[in-house]
């Protein structure tokens, strides 16, 4: 870490490169685990897919809030050990679990709840039934999946993220076999279809979660960060976690709140069109969910080079990042434009591929694409400069823009497309329109500069 101070003309690229490959890998397991879930389930029904997306979608408007909130103490461990205080990590980890058990439990009591929740999307009555199953078992989640964003926040901020590939991968193991059994009933398990794939999201998301705390009480984050020590409540901290993770959180939940509107509204141009938007979104997470793990880098590289005050270092970090999550969205697009078939072909089978309504899907599928090769630059943009901000503690400008501009530009869009006969497409300009003005915003307010100040650990001296 000293090295790293005294030397401000050391490339940025390596360093952001070792943190960046195994956060690219270990989201990459969650795209894996949908891209299962989507194939198992499109083999049964293709009705099924779109009734998990859009229960996910529904669930992640409060989850992405607690999810992202508790994965906040990355910045708190990363600014606390660029700073010199690493045993301050530690109580940042356990604010984080008391938060994720808090609300964990409230996930686990909410879930009898589940039909009367989903009747919002106001769908059709078969449709709604799987988006209830599916949403029940999404409640269950909640507990472990806000344990595994704490363990693997706390992990990422100290750059440990070989780590954080193994917590991602068991879980992903665990997800896998037990949608395999589930969702047909191999074996002598029931076949349980969109329920057996939710159920095979918690099995995945506890085994993660256990192993994750296994890791970070080790005897070494004991000595190094005081995880074991440092277990008492402190109001303080846990204030600052929520001043700042609250608005990190905000920013997706109203992301997510406002994409859910859109999928809701892509049912009421007809079940091909939710259908179609359920298939180009499963193929945009090869691209999308990656580049997550290239912002949580930036982050980790921000907090920890403005935790030792040098806020040149995270702005040359942050560039690096955005030129890296661009070339890797570019060659996705490509793809898209060129093979767009094998792609789509993935999330189809034989048989269904015969009748006339999946062709029709396919071919609302490709031009589908063509808009994410259109937006897919600007959505690299959004994710690496937004955890830039986010790893200087800027969280509440990024959150407060995106209330901004989402409902009215991508949602009100949508909801113009149909009320004046449009089309199904024009809904998609809108939401072109929206990543593209975000992404202006993000960059602009990274120019300005104020972020390179602002710090979200109290003020204290290094550790002798």
């Amino acid at each position: 870490m000293n090295a790293e101070k005294n030397s401000p003309q050391q490339g940025v690229y390596r360093p952001l490169l070792l943190l960046a490959f195994p956060l690219v890998i270990s989201n990459s397991f969650s795209t894996v685990q949908i891209t299962i879930d989507r194939i198992f389930l499109g083999q049964l029904n293709p009705d099924y897919p779109a009734a998990t997306l859009s229960a996910v979608m529904l669930y992640w408007v409060p989850y992405s809030l607690l999810y992202a909130t508790a994965g906040y103490i990355s910045t708190f461990v990363s600014q606390y050990i660029g700073s010199g205080r690493p045993h301050r990590a530690g109580a940042a980890l356990w604010q984080g679990l008391y938060f994720a058990l808090v609300f964990g439990l409230v996930g686990i009591a909410i879930a009898p709840f589940s039909r009367s929740i989903v009747s919002v999307l106001d769908h059709r009555p078969e449709l709604l039934s799987l988006e209830a199953e599916y949403f029940y078992c999404l409640c269950w989640f909640t507990l472990p999946g806000l344990i595994t964003s704490v363990v693997t926040g706390f992990l990422s901020g100290r750059k440990n993220t070989q780590a954080v590939i193994v917590v991602s991968g068991v879980g992903t193991i665990v997800h896998g076999v037990a949608a395999y059994l589930l969702v047909f009933g191999h074996f002598g398990c029931p076949q349980l279809g969109v329920a057996g794939a939710g159920w095979a999201s918690v099995l995945g998301a506890w085994a993660s979660a256990l192993v994750g705390l296994g890791l970070v009480f080790q005897r070494q984050y004991e000595t190094e960060n005081a995880t074991r020590s440092h277990w008492r409540y402190e109001h303080q901290l846990m204030r600052r976690l929520l001043i700042y993770g609250l608005p990190a959180g905000a920013q997706w939940a109203m992301d997510v709140a406002a994409f859910n509107g859109f999928l809701v509204m892509a049912d009421w141009f007809g079940e091909n069109a939710l259908a179609a938007a359920t298939v180009a979104i499963s193929i945009n997470n090869f691209a999308f969910i990656p580049m997550l793990g290239v912002g949580q880098a930036v982050s980790v590289l921000v907090g920890q080079y403005l935790g030792g005050n040098d806020d040149r270092r995270a702005a040359k970090a942050s560039w690096a990042g955005m030129k890296l999550a661009i070339a890797y969205t570019l060659i996705w697009a490509m793809m898209y434009l060129f093979i767009p078939d094998l792609l789509i072909n993935q999330f189809t089978t034989d048989e269904m591929a015969l009748s006339a309504r999946v062709e029709e899907i396919k071919a609302m599928t490709r031009v589908l694409l063509l808009f994410v090769v259109g937006y897919s630059v600007f959505d690299a943009i959004n994710i690496v400069m937004g955890f830039a901000l986010r790893g200087a503690g800027d969280t509440l400008f990024v959150s407060v823009v995106s209330l901004t501009l989402a409902w009215p530009i991508m949602v009100g869009g949508t909801y113009l497309a149909y009320r004046l006969n449009w089309g199904f497409y024009a809904s998609w300009w809108a939401a072109t329109l929206y990543i593209f003005s975000l992404a202006m915003l993000i960059v602009l307010r990274f120019l300005m500069g104020k972020w390179r100040t602002m710090r979200v650990t109290e003020p204290g001296l290094p550790e002798t």
